[in-house]
């Protein structure tokens, strides 16, 4: 093995420059950490004006509407789904309207403001176990009875709202 080292070394060379450059880029990104997760865009709702609108994941619903106008106008999360095409508002129906208590937006905004840690939850959806009953509120698209998310009749809502489509598949989420 010596002899046929000694009659190589170019390829001595090359092995110790591959060991060297892969042990480096093994600790290189062990250092990196994590990428911080992408905040994306999700359709909301305008309570006045009943249209769908984008803001950012990081809204915690309700939120100031485009039609702005009386206390009464908000902007609360609107989950679209879709047996067809996402981008074809004709095939997007809205299967239920979300927001949360004033006292659940008070423990969600120091995760979601503008002193957010980069490495954050991204939605209020996921951050389980910090609110309280009733703090987190359901209701179909007319947004006139607001359940509690986790009663049998919020279940209702989202179950019928994916319900299959005429395929046999059921509806896919629809983003901005």
């Amino acid at each position: 093995m010596r002899k046929w080292l000694a009659e190589h070394p170019a390829v001595v060379v090359i092995a110790f420059i591959l060991v060297v450059c892969i042990a480096g880029g093994l600790i290189w990104s062990s250092q990196r950490g994590p990428a911080a997760p992408k905040v994306v865009s999700f359709y909301f709702y305008d309570m006045a004006t009943k249209e769908l609108f984008a803001a950012p994941s990081t809204s915690i619903p309700p939120i100031a509407a485009p039609s702005g106008g009386a206390d009464g106008d908000k902007g609360v999360r609107a989950y679209v789904f879709s047996c067809g095409d996402c981008g074809n508002a004709a095939e997007r129906t809205i299967g239920w309207l979300e927001l949360y208590t004033p006292e659940a937006k008070k423990k969600l905004e120091p995760l979601f403001g503008p002193n957010r840690s980069e490495f954050g939850p991204t939605s209020p959806e996921e951050v389980p176990g910090l609110l309280s009953a009733n703090d987190h509120l359901i209701a179909s698209v007319d947004g006139v009875n607001w359940l509690d998310a986790k009663s049998l009749g919020a279940t209702n809502i989202r179950q019928d709202a994916r319900k299959p489509c005429a395929s046999g598949e059921r509806p896919k989420e629809c983003r901005p």
